[in-house]
C-alpha cells in the first residue's frame, strides 16, 4: 500500500523550538524506518548551532566569547560562520543589522541610516579565531538561519519542512502534493496566524520587536516577515525591515525587492506585492 506520510522531530536551536517534517509525496510504508532514519544529520545539525551560539548555555563558543569580547577565541567551525555571516549582514546594512549586545536595537540612530558605532571584528579562517571588539554579541536569527540552510543540505534532495522559533524553510511539496502552508504568526499571541502563505523552496523568517523592550510607539513595526531564497540573508532583511519604521518600511521593502509582510502597532498585517501571490488567506 502507498501513502503520504509525514514524520515530525524535534530539538531546539539557540534555545528555540526547533522541528523538522520530512515528507515524501508517495512513499512504501516498508521504506519509513529508512526514511524517518535519515532525518538525524539534521538533528545533529540543530544540536551542533544550538552548541555553538546559544546564549543560554553558558559553556557554548558564543558565551565563552562574550566572557572576554575584548580577547582571541578560538571557535567551532558553526560558531565562526555565524560570526562571518553577522559581519556579512553588519555591511550588508551599513550597520542596520547590528548583532551587538549593547546597541539598542529598537532606537535607530540620530543621524539616520547609517553605523551607530564603528565594529570591525577581526577572523583568522586558518585557525578560526575571533576577536569581537570588546562588546557582546547576540547570533540568535543568524544562527536559526545557518541552522536552517545546513539542516536542509542534510536532508538533501527530500521534500521537507524545518521551523525554528517563527522561522522556517520550506523545500519541495508537502504531502498532498502542493507547496507547503506556514502561517505568520500574531505577534499578540493569538493561535489563529494572521495570515497562510503557500511556499516551496523559500525561506520564512520572522522579526519581532520584544514586548519588554522598550516599548511600541504609535506607528511602529511589532514583527516583520521575509521570504527568500536564503534563510540567513532574510533573517538580516527581517531584521532591518523591524526597525525601518512603519512610514519607511514599504519603500525598503520594495528598494531591496524583498518579498514582504509586516504588523504594525495596531495589530494590522500588511503585506507588499512580492509576498501577496503567495497568501492562501488572510485574517
Amino acid at each position: 500500500m502507498r501513502t503520504a506520510t509525514v514524520d515530525l522531530r524535534e530539538g531546539f536551536v539557540v534555545g528555540t523550538a526547533a522541528a523538522i517534517a520530512s515528507c515524501a509525496r508517495v512513499v512504501v510504508r516498508t521504506d519509513l524506518e529508512e526514511r524517518v532514519a535519515g532525518c538525524d544529520p539534521a538533528l545533529a545539525v540543530f544540536r551542533d548551532v544550538d552548541a555553538a551560539c546559544s546564549l543560554l548555555d553558558p559553556d557554548s563558543d558564543l558565551s565563552r566569547v562574550n566572557a572576554a569580547p575584548d580577547e582571541w577565541h578560538v571557535v567551532s567551525p558553526a560558531c565562526f560562520t555565524a560570526l562571518r555571516e553577522a559581519w556579512w549582514g553588519f555591511r550588508r546594512t551599513s550597520g542596520r543589522f547590528d548583532p551587538r549586545l549593547r546597541v539598542d536595537p529598537a532606537t535607530p540612530p540620530p543621524s539616520g541610516w547609517g553605523l551607530r558605532l564603528p565594529w570591525r571584528p577581526r577572523m583568522v579562517d586558518a585557525t578560526r579565531s575571533v576577536h569581537i571588539g570588546g562588546i557582546p554579541i547576540e547570533l540568535d536569527g543568524i544562527a536559526r538561519g545557518l541552522a536552517l540552510r545546513w539542516a536542509s543540505n542534510a536532508l538533501g534532495g527530500a521534500h521537507h519542512l524545518l521551523e525554528v522559533g517563527d522561522d522556517c524553510w520550506c523545500a519541495g511539496r508537502c504531502p498532498d502534493g502542493g507547496p507547503w502552508r506556514v502561517g505568520i504568526a500574531d505577534p499578540d499571541g493569538d493561535p489563529t496566524p494572521l495570515a497562510v502563505l503557500a511556499i516551496s523552496d523559500t525561506a520564512c523568517i520572522t522579526s519581532t520587536r520584544s514586548p519588554a523592550g522598550t516599548g511600541a510607539a504609535p506607528g511602529d513595526v511589532r514583527a516583520a516577515t521575509v521570504l527568500g531564497p536564503d534563510p540567513v540573508a532574510a533573517a538580516v532583511w527581517s531584521r532591518v525591515l523591524l526597525l525601518s519604521g512603519a512610514e519607511a518600511i514599504a519603500q525598503e521593502a520594495g528598494r531591496r525587492r524583498l518579498a514582504a509582510a509586516w504588523v504594525t502597532a495596531d495589530g494590522a498585517l500588511h503585506v507588499n506585492s512580492g509576498l501577496e501571490p503567495r497568501i492562501l488567506w488572510q485574517r
